[in-house]
């Protein structure tokens, strides 16, 4: 018992022991820490100062052997000119006057009033700028370039002057050429000064220091780049204190921004120090994209950084550990290649926090490719940070706020620059992907030797210097490269097919469930901003089409060096990538023709056409309905073939009577019935295709559609269609909309031209309505004379007197092919 209590009282005493003498040992070297670190300094200035006083001395002594071979030099100078021996002579013999003394006094008294103004400058700038910045910040001024020019001028002027004041204490007297000497320092201080001092009252204004912290993660970065190093710590830390820079001084210029109401107009809420910040951080990251791929293969450029482990993918025994012992699973270290973009979202995303949308458009202008640069860089994760930081608060700030809130032009800037990112991500996938396919397998085999010949993307990276090490090993094994080409651009290809097939997965998927439902909601209403949203969204989606067939392309590249069947193999089938593509297409048709029928139809020169954008692209997407031989939802096309007849065609005819008005009433005419005669030519294609029997049948949502119109007021469609055709007549393909409809006519012949059944089985009418389709290539009239006209004189309708005479011909050929059969 006493011996365990002496046992555990040692112990107790022991780690009492170890704990002071551990707190002992940690003050004594903190304090030998400071001790060297003020040791060391001095040792330093030391060193500097003798450094500087031989480089004086070594001048002065240099300048007195000078002028000794400039005196030899003028003795036997027999040529012309006359004052180039006097001058040597001058340079060389030493004076015995002392108004050099005099001289060489006023000017050191000159350049110590110099530094005197210089450091009350300093000090200005300081107090009245930068006392509340932190010190890395206050730094930035007295490192400048121009103070450490102006510094080290200083020191040689005062020492080069001190030793020529005490040369003829040593029996000799001075020369003229250190005479000379002495002047040029002079004015290159005086100079230095001169534009130091402009220097410094520019720096009243914080953002100047921007392009300094810019200059400096530029020369760390590039140096990193090309220097030969294979251990870039220091380049490393470099960088990282001059970002933490940034983040103060981006911190600062925020704090000292103008409080909005101070301005007059637009800019009061914007200061131009805001529009400063963001185009520094812009250009910091773009800088360091292009040097990134060759930075990041490098040890010690990326720091370490835990990731955490997935749970239904680890290994059984680790999850058993964490489940027994109720923890999570223990992280895994990995390298941080985007320790720098973390750094400047961050920096982004704060800066843009609480803006209003005025300040925010104004500040994200000019980044709408931003996206697309790093995408087809193969800088996915990279672009994801830069949405976040950017583009997420405009989406944000736009689904926030009500319209009546923001301006229209504002509403109109946002949505555009949202939509805009994301579709230039769908062209930075398709740029990545031709741009791998260049040359394809061929670079593989180069890429992994070291040339740097292709952006990819960090898996293709990883594979890269897999294979590399792999070459290594074999090199110094066997003394030669073993593995093949073809091998490598097997593996290559596996790798890069994977990583490209799942980032358009992604990007299509950050569509669909960020992009979509915040389009879907601005564009429901009426405003500019509406149709810009839409244009935008239809637009991206036909960019997709044109990124998916790039990835086809790409894609069949890759299958062709797949040799190693055995080799497990990524599933590179695009059908679900165009399936999802389809269907965003097929879901977008109902928004714009919604659109068309309540958006403002006035055109205003400085903005863009929405009303007649939506107006063709919903006809255009009718069209192509009728031309398919997919399914379409009856319901979907039936509402939107609704809207054309009764709400959008009528406000399109408005437009053009109140747009166009000097000129000559058949022109006028000709082009005011464009609107209908388009909606008559659709209807007709769709007659054509149910005459020839094609599957699926759309006509009958057309029937169903004219059948309410005419349930109405069927005299007035008959009366609006007897007009429009006879002012067709009068001036055909003379106008934009009769240039039009015959570029769709063909493209409805070329669908049809196949299709169907044989003539002779169909009846004498459906005969003649389908030649007047095909060879007079008349779909409007196949489908007033062949269905809209009887319809609506069943209903009660009067034909009228004056008819065009093609379109009486045809009627009377309709009516006696029926009294025939």
């Amino acid at each position: 018992m006493w011996s365990s209590r002496w046992y555990w009282r040692a112990r107790s005493n022991g780690r009492r022991l170890r704990g002071s003498t551990a707190t002992a040992l940690a003050w004594r070297s903190t304090r030998f820490r400071l001790w060297w670190s003020g040791v060391w300094k001095l040792l330093r200035f030391l060193v500097q100062a003798v450094l500087a006083l031989s480089v004086a001395v070594s001048v002065a002594w240099g300048a007195r052997l000078l002028g000794e071979q400039a005196v030899q030099l003028a003795a036997v100078w027999t040529s012309a000119p006359s004052w180039g021996p006097a001058t040597l002579k001058w340079l060389g013999t030493p004076s015995q006057s002392a108004g050099q003394q005099t001289i060489i006094t006023t000017a050191l008294t000159i350049t110590g009033t110099l530094v005197t103004v210089y450091f009350a400058t300093v000090t200005f700038v300081m107090s009245s700028t930068y006392k509340d910045a932190t010190e890395r910040v206050r730094a930035l001024v007295t490192r400048s370039p121009g103070g450490r020019l102006y510094g080290f001028a200083y020191v040689q002027v005062l020492l080069y002057g001190l030793v020529l004041l005490t040369y003829p204490t040593t029996g000799e007297n001075l020369n003229g050429l250190m005479f000379v000497i002495m002047v040029f320092l002079c004015c290159v201080v005086l100079l230095s000064f001169g534009r130091l001092r402009v220097q410094l009252y520019g720096l009243l204004e914080p953002a100047a220091l921007l392009t300094v912290v810019a200059r400096e993660i530029e020369w760390w970065t590039s140096l990193g780049a090309r220097t030969a190093r294979r251990d870039l710590s220091e380049h490393h830390a470099r960088t990282a204190e001059s970002l933490v820079v940034l983040g103060d001084l981006c911190a600062l210029i925020r704090d000292r921004e103008r409080k909005p109401g101070l301005a007059p107009g637009e800019l009061a809420t914007l200061d131009f120090r805001a529009v400063k910040v963001t185009q520094a951080l812009h250009e910091v990251w773009f800088s360091y994209a292009k040097k990134k791929q060759m930075l990041t293969q490098r040890r010690g450029w990326c720091p370490q950084r835990s990731t955490y482990k997935d749970w239904l993918m680890e290994q059984s025994n680790e999850v058993m550990i964490a489940l027994n012992t109720a923890t999570q699973l223990r992280t895994r270290p990995a390298e941080d290649v985007l320790w720098v973009e973390r750094h400047l979202a961050g920096l982004l995303a704060e800066h843009l926090a609480g803006r209003d949308a005025s300040a925010l458009i104004r500040l994200v202008q000019g980044f709408d490719d931003v996206t697309r640069g790093l995408v087809a860089g193969g800088m996915f994760d990279e672009a994801r940070l830069w949405m976040d930081a950017v583009v997420e608060p405009a989406r944000a700030l736009m689904a926030k706020e009500t319209p009546t809130v923001l301006s229209e032009p504002h509403l109109v800037g946002i949505a555009d620059f949202v939509v805009s990112a994301y579709t230039q991500a769908a062209l930075g996938v398709q740029g990545h992907a031709r741009h791998l396919s260049q040359g394809f397998p061929g670079w593989t085999a180069r890429q992994v030797h070291g040339e740097n010949l292709r952006r990819v993307g960090p898996r293709t990276i990883g594979i890269l210097a897999e294979l590399r090490d792999g070459f290594e090993f074999e090199r110094r094994t066997e003394g030669r490269w073993i593995t093949s080409n073809p091998d490598v651009a097997q593996f290559v290809a596996r790798t890069m097919s994977g990583e490209v097939i799942d980032e358009a997965t992604r990007w299509m998927s950050a569509f669909e469930e960020d992009l979509w439902p915040w389009a879907v909601q601005v564009g429901e209403g009426d405003s500019q901003a509406a149709g810009a949203v839409l244009s935008r969204v239809d637009e991206a989606l036909h960019k997709w089409e044109a990124t998916v067939s790039a990835l086809s392309e790409l894609f069949e590249l890759c299958e062709a060096e797949h040799r190693n069947v055995d080799d497990t193999w990524p599933d590179l089938s695009l059908d679900d990538l165009r399936a999802r593509l389809r269907e965003l297409q097929e879901r977008v048709r109902l928004p714009i023709v919604r659109l068309a029928a309540c958006i403002r139809t006035g055109l205003v020169a400085d903005r863009p056409d929405m009303f007649g954008w939506a107006y063709h692209r919903a006809h255009e997407y009718l069209l192509d309905d009728v031309l398919s031989d997919r399914e379409v939802a009856h319901e979907d096309l039936a509402e939107r073939l609704r809207c054309m007849v009764e709400v959008v065609t009528q406000r399109a005819e408005a437009r053009l009577q109140a747009t166009l008005r000097r000129q000559h009433h058949t022109v006028l005419g000709s082009v005011w019935s464009e609107p209908h005669l388009m909606l008559y030519q659709l209807s007709g294609a769709a007659l054509v295709r149910q005459l020839l029997q094609c599957e699926p049948d759309v006509f009958a949502v057309f029937d169903q559609v004219w059948c309410r119109a005419l349930d109405e007021n069927p005299q007035r469609q008959i009366d609006v269609a007897v007009r429009s055709l006879t002012m067709d007549r009068t001036v055909f393909l003379l106008t934009q909309g009769g240039l039009q409809r015959s570029a769709r006519q063909m493209r409805v012949s070329e669908v049809l031209s196949g299709a169907g059944v044989g003539l002779a089985e169909l009846p004498m009418a459906t005969r003649r309505l389908l030649r007047r389709a095909g060879t007079f290539r008349d779909l409007e009239g196949v489908f007033v004379a062949g269905w809209l006209i009887p319809q609506a004189m069943r209903r009660g309708a009067v034909l009228p007197d004056l008819l065009p005479a093609q379109l009486a011909d045809l009627l009377r050929a309709l009516q006696d092919d029926e009294g025939s059969s």
